[in-house]
């Protein structure tokens, strides 16, 4: 972990990070979504695309946490 006042992160706690994670968990749901659209089983979709839209709210409130 860097001195404070240095203005050096620790490996993995840069503040940028976080919004690049939420970046590619949203490009990961939406790509999923398009697989999710060819399932067989209509129950079976229901429940992925409630799990999908949960991982999109994660993505989204880590892409745009600091926007406050």
């Amino acid at each position: 972990m860097g001195s404070p006042g240095t203005g050096r992160f620790g490996r993995g706690l840069h503040p940028r990070r976080t919004p690049l994670y939420g970046v590619a968990l949203l490009l990961t749901v939406m790509i999923s979504g398009l697989w999710v659209h060819d399932l067989p089983w209509a129950a079976l979709r229901v429940i992925a695309y409630i799990v999908l839209f949960l991982l999109a709210t994660t993505g989204f409130v880590m892409t745009f946490r600091d926007l406050s």
